[in-house]
């Protein structure tokens, strides 16, 4: 099974001026491609090749490096591209915002706290490819998809 990039669900223009165009042109196009393009690389001929993402990165432990490393890559964009909206920022609801009050004391605290970590990484986290991280970071709460966000957490608790 070839992997290929998916389409994002939003032009890439459309999370303005929070994200510019072409930080989402490169990062989706080039970055996002060449996992997809070097997790094909890996797999290719091998028992992993008719294997789905998700069988893949569940079993992380049990793949090589190249296949870990490009499908855990892969597996991450898809999921940051739909973990953002230009209709998002808005603070969380329901179980979600409640799990994080209890938890955090606050969204800001929250965010706080997300800020601190994702900066502090070294390569990796939400922020690997960002230069600016602190700047990426407080635009990165005004296109969060919060609903996106509550949906899943409540589906899987």
């Amino acid at each position: 099974m070839a992997f290929q990039l998916p389409s994002l669900p939003y032009e890439h223009s459309a999370l303005e001026p929070y994200i510019d165009t072409l930080t989402m042109e490169i990062h989706h196009g080039k970055h996002h491609q060449a996992y997809v393009d070097n997790l094909n690389k890996a797999i290719a001929g091998t028992t992993n090749e008719n294997k789905s993402l998700e069988e893949l990165v569940a079993n992380a432990g049990a793949i090589s490096a190249a296949v870990r490393n490009n499908g855990g890559g892969h597996w991450n964009h898809s999921f940051f591209w739909k973990s953002l909206s230009p209709a998002g920022g808005e603070a969380p609801e329901g179980l979600l915002a409640d799990d994080i009050n209890a938890t955090f004391g606050s969204f800001d605290a929250f965010k706080t706290q997300f800020n601190t970590a994702a900066t502090s990484r070294f390569g990796s986290g939400w922020a690997w490819l960002i230069r600016k991280r602190a700047d990426y970071l407080n635009a990165y709460w005004k296109v969060v998809d919060w609903k996106q966000a509550s949906q899943l957490y409540t589906d899987n608790k």
